[in-house]
């Protein structure tokens, strides 16, 4: 792991309002008995991640969206999107734009090629945000214990893309 918890949660109140601390407590997560789940999500790497995101989402980006009544506030859902440009910022953006705009907060499960979590110190830290490796394991046990997923069904092809075909999908990758 690359830093406890308590490290996390220090550094995102740097970003991290009080209030939103709070709101983060009705987070929903399978605790696998040792603060995290059995994935590797912890809500204060969450509140880390918004540190990260949260500047980008609000000033870089300036992400405005609607809808968010149609993302049930429990049980098994996916989020499907398409990828744009070069470095997959759109997964942080949506993960950032569920997060604040859900009640209670629902973390939604990025589901990343599956060498992404292999990376040092990335793989962890996306991890304990909530992304997962993205098998037909992974994404079949997530949806059956009633997570909502973030997918984007291009895979890694799609992040390619050049600027002319920035809306134009690729083939759809079945998955790992």
């Amino acid at each position: 792991m690359p830093f406890p918890p308590s490290l996390a949660r220090a550094l995102a109140s740097l970003y991290v309002s009080d209030a939103e601390f709070e709101r983060l407590g009705d987070l929903h997560y399978q605790d696998a008995g040792h603060g995290y789940d059995a994935f590797g999500l912890h809500p204060d790497f969450v509140a880390l991640g918004e540190l990260v995101a949260g500047p980008l989402y609000d000033r870089w980006f300036r992400v405005i969206s609607r809808g968010h009544g149609s993302i049930p506030e429990i049980g098994p859902a996916v989020i499907a999107g398409n990828h744009s440009g070069n470095i997959p910022i759109d997964a942080a953006m949506i993960w950032m734009d569920v997060l604040r705009n859900t009640s209670p907060p629902r973390v939604p499960r990025a589901i990343a090629d599956h060498f992404v979590p292999s990376l040092p110190w990335v793989g962890t830290l996306f991890a304990r945000s909530g992304m997962i490796g993205g098998s037909r394991g992974n994404t079949r046990a997530l949806l059956e214990s009633g997570e909502l997923l973030l997918i984007f069904p291009e895979g890694t092809p799609g992040i390619i893309k050049p600027w002319n075909e920035r809306y134009q999908l690729r083939p759809f990758r079945v998955g790992h």
